[in-house]
């Protein structure tokens, strides 16, 4: 996600301002696309931190209208999810936990499922 990956970016470099950066991001098997822009900084209270906010803005006819460089094709877009624990992307990059959540509900669904035919 961007939040994440401007504060590593900002680990590798040696800027001491904040910086900025953009994406789309797709939420997966939904329609929901939000344009998010971030920023990130050091931490001053706390030395050798990081920290990053990011604002999302959902993409809608509203928004095309306002925003014009919305389809600039140097804006990255980004297939995402929730959490990764609740995605069922299998290629993701920037997975840092298993989907335990999904293989769980599945597990659920398939046990639900061997009951019922046992009735």
């Amino acid at each position: 996600w961007i939040s994440l990956g401007i504060v590593e970016k900002l680990k590798k470099s040696s800027a001491k301002e904040p910086i900025a950066g953009i994406q789309i991001s797709k939420y997966w098997e939904t329609k929901n696309e939000y344009l998010c822009i971030s920023m990130a900084k050091l931490n001053t209270p706390e030395p050798n931190t990081n920290i990053s906010v990011t604002i999302g803005f959902l993409i809608n006819e509203s928004l095309k209208k306002k925003v014009k460089f919305l389809n600039d094709p140097n804006i990255p877009k980004k297939w995402v999810n929730e959490t990764c624990e609740r995605c069922p992307i299998s290629n993701c990059d920037e997975r840092v936990a298993k989907p335990s959540i999904i293989k769980n509900e599945k597990k659920i669904k398939m046990t639900e499922a061997a009951l019922s035919e046992l009735s």
